[in-house]
């Protein structure tokens, strides 16, 4: 059977509402009034925080260039900077969401106090390397917005810092009274569900709007910033796609997402791209569990549904688990640039992996900035396998073989039915077959000249090739990876 899938991204936005000045809304993921005696001797400190049950956090922290001060009810330090900003003194906050989850900020909330002076401060984020200011904050407090685009879909660690400098005196003291990180935190992706091997989806015969098993969708990349083929293999998705059931031709440039398409009772998996912020690219993902070698053959098939001269790249990518980096596949990328519709690309990798362990494999696409249309391209007949060496058994095999002393000039068909194991289930192969004696070595293909049985008729060749129509024949394996077939030999 074949499923067709799209996807679609749902989004939540948050509501502004103005009143004198703008005000940033949303719950709290973290916060700590700070109460008790010297909370400074801890570092970071984290008695009394509460923070949302699907992230981490690292409780208020210290810079190496400044150093606690006794006070109570408040996080007080003393050496900070008297001149220019000094990249050691800072108070420190790190956030972390779970596997599955990301954070979307919406403003850090603050109260505060310096022993005496106006001194100057900055907060800037991990995701610059500190660089940039965010907000204006003041000596006695302030909102901070973190509601920028910059500060949304966060998927993995992110630290602020809250920098002082050009205090009154190296003795001046400033301390965080108690802080609140505002925003939402939600589910970022769902992962598929791990499948045992062998594994095999051919999307079915009929448009659909559900994964098949074993099958899930990416969302969240900007498909006007991820333009390189680098951005796709760094990309970090932060919501599921849904799937959009097609079962016609497109006629046109569909928008973005992932599809279900099915024409002639052949389902696909379509993938289609624009500029969109969090729509304009989607990643198909696979889930698979390897066997106790680790050893597996991957193979899968593109076609091209739409044509357009807006350039499409994809490769394949694989990491251990639900989480972390991803490793591109080697020989995986393929470029789309005004292809031909209905033309089929193949491609079969063999992997090593770590033994008996659960591995996720995306698409990942991008697509380069200019003019013109955007192409769509189907994913089509995912099958993963456990390594094996293919295995040929004799069904029936005859115990003499024509021959002539010197030459062999009056040939006499030898004909034979073998059982093929260990083939990708459910595929058709090219082959031509020949003969080998004992002193052969293994790399020699053998000799004579082969007669593909056909149904009523047959093709004989005397230059068997895999290139060319009519010096090749085909066997289709079935859903175990079985081909049994007669073959003949002159």
């Amino acid at each position: 059977m074949k499923f067709i899938l799209s996807l679609k991204k749902f989004s939540i936005f948050l509501v502004f509402l103005v009143l004198g000045g703008a005000q940033v809304f949303g719950q709290s993921i973290w916060t700590n009034p700070i109460t008790g005696t010297n909370p400074n001797t801890s570092n970071p400190y984290i008695i009394g925080q509460t923070f949302d049950p699907n992230i981490i956090v690292s409780g208020i922290g210290r810079g190496s260039g400044i150093s606690g001060n006794g006070a109570n009810d408040r996080y007080n330090a003393s050496g900070w900077s008297t001149t220019a900003l000094d990249p050691n003194d800072y108070f420190t906050f790190t956030l972390t969401p779970n596997s599955g989850f990301k954070i979307d900020f919406a403003s850090f909330v603050y109260t505060s106090q310096a022993s005496s002076g106006t001194p100057s401060f900055a907060i800037r984020s991990s995701l610059d390397a500190f660089t940039a200011n965010i907000g204006t904050p003041t000596t006695t407090g302030a909102t901070i917005n973190f509601s920028a685009a910059t500060y949304q879909n966060i998927t993995s660690a992110i630290t602020f810092r809250f920098y002082g400098f050009n205090f009154a005196a190296a003795g001046t003291t400033f301390s965080i009274n108690d802080f609140t990180f505002n925003g939402t935190v939600a589910g970022g992706v769902t992962n598929p569900i791990a499948q045992n091997l062998p594994y095999v989806q051919d999307f079915g015969s009929t448009s659909f709007t559900t994964y098949p098993i074993g099958f899930q969708g990416f969302n969240g990349m900007d498909g006007s910033a991820v333009n390189t083929q680098a951005l796709a293999e760094a990309s970090v998705p932060s919501g599921n796609s849904t799937v959009t059931a097609q079962a016609v031709a497109f006629l046109s440039a569909p928008t973005a997402g992932l599809y279900g398409f099915a024409t002639s009772s052949n389902g696909r998996l379509a993938i289609a791209t624009s500029t969109d912020a969090t729509n304009g690219l989607n990643q198909p993902v696979v889930a698979i569990n390897t066997t106790a070698t680790g050893v597996i053959t991957f193979s899968y098939d593109y076609e091209v549904l739409f044509s357009g001269s807006q350039q499409l790249g994809i490769i394949l990518q694989y990491r251990q688990g639900t989480s972390g980096t991803w490793t591109t596949v080697s020989g995986s990328t393929i470029n789309f640039n005004n292809p031909t519709v209905g033309a089929i690309s193949s491609f079969s990798h063999n992997l090593t992996l770590a033994a008996s362990s659960l591995y996720q494999f995306r698409w990942a696409s991008w697509r380069t900035n200019g003019a013109g249309t955007n192409s769509t391209v189907a994913l089509d007949y995912v099958a993963i396998t456990a390594d094996a060496p293919v295995v040929s058994q004799d069904v029936l095999m005859p115990q003499f073989m024509q021959g002539k002393t010197g030459s062999n000039t009056e040939r006499v068909p030898f004909a034979y039915r073998l059982r093929i194991s260990n083939l990708p289930p459910s595929r058709t192969f090219k082959y031509y077959n020949q003969a080998v004696i004992s002193t052969d070595l293994a790399t020699v293909d053998g000799a004579g000249n082969p007669i593909f049985p056909l149904p009523g008729a047959y093709i004989q060749t005397v230059n068997p090739s895999l290139a060319t129509v009519n010096n090749f024949s085909t066997i289709t394996s079935n859903g175990s990876g079985e081909a049994t077939a007669w073959f003949v030999l002159e």
